[in-house]
Order: structure tokens, then sequence, then C-alpha cells
């Protein structure tokens, strides 16, 4: 059993996602909802230097073309203007999917 999936069979896909993001020591993670059946995604933030949390939804499908895995941002929502703006003009720019860095497929796990 590799570390990803020890780490998703003891702390379960939440509990992974939410030690993954602790680690990058950015704030704390308050809730989180994932259903990787209906590829649904929601969560609030305590970011550092923000005044209050942040909370985003999404709606996403795992796809691939080229030989590459892609999650494919079907709907999002951000409660600050601002970013959730920012985030519609950059998934714009690459058709509203994010590539998955090579060597990184099997943490898509998480998502489903």
């Amino acid at each position: 059993m590799g570390k990803l999936e020890f780490g998703i069979f003891l702390l379960g896909k939440k509990g992974a996602i939410k030690s993954g993001f602790k680690q990058l020591e950015i704030g704390e993670m308050l809730q989180l909802k994932l259903d990787g059946k209906r590829g649904t995604i929601s969560f609030s933030v305590d970011l550092t230097g923000e005044e209050a949390p942040i909370s985003l939804e999404a709606s996403y499908r795992l796809t691939e073309k080229d030989g590459r895995s892609l999650v494919e941002v079907k709907s999002l929502s951000i409660d600050r203007e601002w970013m959730n703006q920012l985030a519609h003009l950059l998934l714009a720019k690459r058709s509203n999917t994010i590539p998955i860095p090579n060597g990184s497929k099997k943490y898509l796990k998480l998502l489903k």
C-alpha cells in the first residue's frame, strides 16, 4: 500500500484533503463536502490575512484528452467576487479544464 493509499485508508478522503491543506500552512479548512460520485465539492477556509472565511462550491468531471488527465470544471462559485471573477477568467483561458501534472494521477482517487 502506497503512502497516498495508506493516508486515505487512515484519514478517509476528506481527512487526507484537510491534512494536505494544513501542510500548506496558509490557513485552516473549516468545512469540506466532497461527493465524488456526483462530482461536487464545497469547502470553507479561513485563510491567513483574510478577515472572514472564504467559501467555494464547484462541480467537476474527471476526463482524459490526448493521454492527459484533466479536471473539467462544470460550475464554480467563490463568495469573494474578485476571486470568483479571477477563477472564471483563468478557467476560460483553459477551456474550463485543469490539467493534472504527470505523476499526480494517483491523487485523483481523492476526487472519485
